[in-house]
């Protein structure tokens, strides 16, 4: 009987050294896990580049007299449009998926309503005393595979400008 005794208490005695060492294995490796980064938001550089308006004038001609210039990995932009340019830095504050909708008149007088699925950047800027925010509505279109842009001017809550039909 003592002979089994002893077998018994030598199981246990494994057993917990068993149940022990997984135990202690198991907390090595949660604690050696590395801590990821949260993944940077690359969805800011589809606005990166130089943006060219293209605004249709008298007789089919394309008005080519407004640039703006993003640079997202330096956090700066260079607008130019009305004969002036003004640089400075960006910061994009908030940016959401929206629905913008625009009328025109065609050639025989008529009102037509467009909507389109955008993403909407608001972003502050400096560099100007005449606005502080440009809200950019970046849609993915039939014009160009790259998609164009309409850029709003806001001081404040106040809208200043639109500025539409921008292509890279």
């Amino acid at each position: 009987m003592e002979g089994k005794k002893s077998v018994v208490k030598t199981t246990k005695i494994f057993r917990m050294m068993a149940v022990v060492l997984i135990a202690a294995m198991c907390a090595g490796v949660t604690s050696c896990k590395e801590k990821k980064e949260p993944e940077p938001d690359y969805t800011n550089w589809m606005l990166h580049g130089t943006w060219t308006r293209y605004n249709m004038v008298y007789g089919g001609d394309y008005d080519r007299g407004c640039t703006i210039t993003f640079d997202i990995g330096k956090e700066s932009y260079s607008f130019t449009f009305d004969n002036k340019t003004i640089d400075g830095m960006i910061k994009i504050k908030e940016k959401e998926q929206t629905t913008y909708s625009w009328i025109f008149v065609n050639y025989e007088n008529v009102e037509i309503t467009h909507t389109s699925e955008a993403t909407l950047f608001k972003i502050l800027v400096s560099g100007s005393n005449e606005f502080d925010q440009l809200w950019v509505y970046k849609f993915w279109g039939t014009q160009n595979f790259l998609g164009y842009i309409a850029v709003h001017l806001y001081y404040g809550n106040e809208r200043l400008r639109i500025f539409e039909n921008f292509l890279k």
